[in-house]
């Protein structure tokens, strides 16, 4: 369906979430900070970045305004988290976020939020 960056600092919340990914035909690079993530995305262009909010040392939208600041090539930026968060994400949008999704999903709610966010040339079935 799309290539996929995953940035997300719990190692077994990276494995589930990237074995799920990879059930939709996703081909997905898990990594566990900010950092890591900055330096793939220099090297390598992403269909869509989904970032966990609640990272050590950088967290999620300090890495979505580096992001945003950049000439990083991406398609689309989701948030994922486990806060509270307004109804309609407001707090992520003025983030730069392009959508976000709210932990715990389900997998069919997980799934139409990804194909909603991968760019429609990546997104065959």
């Amino acid at each position: 369906m799309g290539k996929i960056l995953l940035v997300e600092d719990n190692s077994m919340n990276r494995e589930l979430v990237k074995d799920i990914l990879e059930t939709f035909n996703c081909v997905v690079t898990g990594v566990e900070d900010a950092f890591a993530a900055l330096e793939l995305l220099e090297k390598n262009a992403y269909d869509l970045v989904l970032i966990d909010i609640n990272l050590p040392k950088m967290n999620g939208v300090e890495l979505a305004q580096r992001i945003l600041d950049s000439d990083f090539k991406y398609g689309k930026m989701v948030a994922l988290t486990a806060n509270e968060c307004t109804p309609d994400g407001r707090q992520f949008q003025d983030a730069g976020f392009d959508d976000f999704i709210q932990k715990p999903f389900q997998i069919n709610d997980f799934r139409k939020k990804i194909e909603d966010n991968i760019p429609e040339h990546c997104a065959g079935h």
